[in-house]
């Protein structure tokens, strides 16, 4: 199978890091906005129930 030049090779390596960085970036603020989500779910439920006694 040919390979293709070494540069070329070179340059998908960096395009591939970047974008596993982009993905990176994006899980830790996914989990960090499913933590907000949680708590603000709480929030709300504490909420709900304190109004009801």
């Amino acid at each position: 199978m040919p390979l293709p030049p070494r540069a070329e090779q070179h340059r998908i390596v960096a395009e591939l890091d970047r974008r596993l960085s982009l993905l990176r970036e994006t899980e830790v603020q996914v989990d960090a906005n499913l933590q907000r989500a949680g708590r603000l779910r709480q929030s709300i439920l504490a909420s709900a129930f304190r109004g009801l006694s």
